[in-house]
């Protein structure tokens, strides 16, 4: 009867071993008419990307089906959440709509529509990863601009170096929003949050580009207007990079004096115009 009962055991373990070994997919699927008790397979998809993301392993790929608001989520590993070719979207109302926080992942948001409808706490708010992907998606509705509230995509990072890139990709008011915001909180002098920020628009809102502390911040290719500051240096330890940008019809374009002790460089292409105010760049450097 004891060999029986050790027998029963170790078939017992051997099932939860291979179930908890196999309940996670490295692609899984959502769709506005799923269940979060599916497997999150392409037939049985789950209903949001919390639900999704628990079922997908380390990274994997989250992938939406159809047109839906999919929920706010927070990820903790290395992931990929794709809508590409649906209208997938978050309507985040009272709270961050993505909240990035594990040491060392890298995640890639694409194509995923951000709405705070009036309330929301920041659009993408990454306090640690080693890189950040955002491409062809769109955040507005953000409120409460201040501290870390009120971004489209703010940096927090606690770790010493990370990456983020943002392309493609849409940033529009309210005027109580901020656009990008961009710090490095880890603690050595050498540590930094670098940005790579291409072809996006930003338009309607508070700050549009925050440069922090130990942040370097890279814009290329962008339009920023109709904006109460386009461009602000708040740290000394900042430093923006200005190219090819169209920088127009904002109430102040480059911010400078008391707050404003960052650098910014310009390399000579971009149309500065029609701001209401804007201070030179503090350098200007010919491309090589």
């Amino acid at each position: 009867m004891k060999k029986i009962s050790t027998l029963l055991i170790t078939l017992l373990v051997s099932v939860v071993f291979q179930q908890t070994t196999f309940a996670q997919a490295t692609r899984t699927w959502v769709s506005g008419v799923g269940d979060d008790a599916n497997p999150c397979s392409r037939t049985a998809p789950c209903k949001t990307f919390a639900g999704a993301i628990s079922k997908t392993a380390a990274g994997g790929e989250i992938s939406a089906l159809d047109p839906a608001g999919y929920g706010a989520i927070s990820i903790t590993k290395s992931i990929t959440i794709n809508g590409e070719g649906t209208l997938a979207s978050i309507l985040s109302v009272g709270v961050n709509g993505i909240i990035i926080n594990g040491a060392g992942i890298h995640v890639t948001i694409k194509d995923v529509f951000i709405n705070g409808a009036g309330t929301g706490t920041n659009g993408i708010r990454i306090l640690n990863a080693a890189q950040v992907h955002i491409e062809d998606c769109s955040i507005s509705g953000i409120v409460a601009a201040s501290g870390a509230s009120g971004n489209g995509i703010v940096v927090e990072n606690s770790a010493s170096k990370s990456i983020l890139t943002v392309k493609n990709t849409t940033i529009t008011g309210p005027h109580a929003m901020n656009g990008i915001s961009v710090k490095c909180t880890a603690a050595a002098a050498t540590d930094s949050a670098v940005a790579f920020i291409d072809n996006v628009h930003i338009q309607g809102v508070g700050t549009a580009i925050i440069a922090k502390e130990k942040s370097r911040v890279n814009v290329v290719n962008s339009y920023i207007s109709n904006n109460t500051i386009a461009i602000a240096p708040e740290q000394s330890t900042s430093i923006t990079r200005l190219s090819n940008n169209i920088i127009i019809s904002n109430n102040t374009g480059i911010a400078a004096g008391v707050g404003y002790n960052g650098k910014v460089v310009s390399f000579g292409n971009n149309q500065i115009v029609g701001n209401a105010v804007s201070a030179p760049p503090t350098t200007v450097s010919s491309s090589q």
